[in-house]
């Protein structure tokens, strides 16, 4: 005989093995008996409501302006991240104007000392910090390329009647 120690009964080693057979098993069974064998018509959603339709055009519009903002600071002593000797900090930006200024986080820029920017369009451009807030988590940086960047605009601004918060 085999005790059952939850239970405090005892089961034979038939019923034993029946017991863990049956939970082992369970999650097998109920695909085998419940899972659908043709896949789920998609139906038609229809036309968008006006917010989402609003939201869809602010993200159109406002993407291209999105960046990858990559920092790093080398680091004495003991090497790290693959024996590199290198630490990465990244986060995500915006592009704010024809000058090139991107809005970041500080905690992204704080204490490195080589930045990195990558455009949506795949481009990498080097970065210097302008300035911080760190109370706020607030950081500028400048890269290069003018009136070629994609740019958040305040006509955007003016247009958002939603909370749109780009990175989070």
């Amino acid at each position: 005989m085999i005790t059952c120690r939850i239970a405090l009964f005892p089961l034979s080693s038939w019923a034993s093995c029946s017991v863990a057979v049956a939970f082992t098993a369970r999650p097998y069974v109920d695909w085998l008996l419940f899972a659908a064998t043709e896949p789920r018509p998609v139906e038609a959603r229809g036309s968008l409501a006006d917010a989402e339709r609003t939201s869809v055009d602010i993200f159109q519009r406002a993407s291209p302006s999105v960046v990858q903002v990559v920092g790093r600071t080398a680091l004495g002593g003991r090497a790290s991240l693959g024996g590199r000797g290198r630490a990465a900090t990244s986060g995500s930006g915006f592009v704010w104007d024809a000058a090139g200024n991107v809005v970041t986080n500080n905690h992204v820029v704080e204490g490195v000392q080589t930045l990195r920017v990558r455009l949506a369009s795949g481009k990498v451009a080097q970065g210097e910090k302008v300035g911080t807030a760190p109370n706020y988590d607030l950081a500028v940086i400048r890269i290069s390329g003018g009136a070629t960047l994609p740019y958040w605009t305040s006509r955007f601004n003016q247009e958002i009647k939603i909370d749109v918060r780009i990175g989070h």
